[in-house]
């Protein structure tokens, strides 16, 4: 081809805007590929379609890390979650185990100092000691159960002989003052002193 057929074809493949006519004759560059002999057009045509073969290959192995990692994080969290949730499971068994054995302390030592089951939740301190301190306190500054009087009496079948009477149970008044004193409620402290009279 001379310079002005090979201008004239370049003007009809570009076409006025530029652009490449489909139905036109291929590039210059490919026109170079088909000046060379069958063997080495053969060769580039196989060398082409296995370098499309590799980055659809990378195309393909970059989706498969990128699904692999997002899974993975994923996965990450699921299992950061799951160690958060068996942490604070462990510290919540933990806690009751110690308030379990706060309980069995106190009990054990309301029971040692005769007080009622309803002043166990009252006993106050960390240390057994400091408990063991707490509970003498209250045994001091509860009253102490009125013991039954003898009297006698004339119109008893033994007359002569020494009968028990038992004494007023405490007024309403002194059952709240004394409860006042003890930092106790007013109702178990009155519960407590009917038990020990019965």
């Amino acid at each position: 081809m001379d310079a002005d057929t090979q201008a004239v074809a370049t003007e009809e493949t570009t076409g006025t805007d530029g652009a490449q006519d489909a139905t036109t004759e291929p590039t210059t560059a490919d026109n170079t590929v088909q000046n060379l002999p069958d063997w080495a057009q053969d060769l580039l045509k196989d060398l082409r379609q296995e370098n499309a073969k590799h980055r659809t290959a990378k195309k393909s192995a970059e989706a498969e890390v990128k699904k692999a990692e997002e899974a993975r994080l994923i996965e990450e969290g699921k299992v950061n979650e799951l160690y958060e949730t068996a942490k604070a499971e462990l510290e919540e068994a933990r806690q009751q185990a110690v308030d379990a054995e706060h309980r069995r302390i106190k009990a054990n030592i309301a029971h040692k100092h005769n007080l009622p089951d309803v002043l166990i939740s009252r006993l106050r301190g960390d240390t057994e000691e400091e408990m063991e301190t707490d509970a003498q306190l209250l045994l001091e500054a509860m009253p102490a159960p009125e013991q039954p009087k003898p009297s006698v009496s004339g119109t008893d079948a033994n007359a002569g002989q020494n009968t028990i009477t038992p004494t007023a149970p405490p007024t309403e008044m002194a059952i709240n003052e004394q409860a006042a004193r003890l930092g106790v409620n007013p109702k178990l402290l009155k519960q407590y002193l009917e038990t020990t009279r019965s």
